[in-house]
């Protein structure tokens, strides 16, 4: 998917409020959370920094704070960077973000649309190693 249709679903599922801390009305930007210097932005690689799962729309001291190294751990641990060893897994890490639905832990799908995790009472750090869509499959 190409960086601006996937910026324009991640924009339509903010409503225009600001996933990190919930501020509505303020410019957004579209933050990766696998950086596109992890994975790259041609071929396989783009598909994966470019798809809705992988941007978060934040206002710009919430995506400032994502770019220093003194609050990367906050950011890892609350799913809004991911680090490169889970990037094969990303759309499994969820995100603790304000949405219209309220404020949780929530999996970003790549259609734009969110699915509460908090239900499930599963952590990012094992998240990272746990493939939900075999839990769906199991429960179909």
């Amino acid at each position: 998917m190409q960086f601006e249709a996937a910026k324009a679903i991640a924009q339509a599922r903010c409503y225009g409020r600001c996933e990190g801390c919930g501020t509505a009305g303020v410019p957004l930007d579209a933050h990766h959370r696998i950086t596109r210097g992890s994975g790259g932005v041609h071929g396989a690689a783009a598909a994966v920094s470019n798809n809705p799962s992988n941007l978060l729309m934040l206002c710009r001291p919430c995506h400032n704070m994502t770019l220093t190294t003194v609050h990367v751990s906050e950011c890892i641990a609350l799913g809004w960077v991911i680090e490169r060893r889970a990037s094969t897994v990303a759309r499994y890490v969820p995100a603790k973000i304000h949405t219209v639905n309220g404020y949780g832990w929530w999996f970003l799908l790549p259609d734009g649309t969110y699915q509460w995790a908090d239900e499930l009472n599963l952590t990012p750090e094992y998240l990272l190693y746990y493939d939900v869509s075999a839990s769906k499959q199991e429960d179909a």
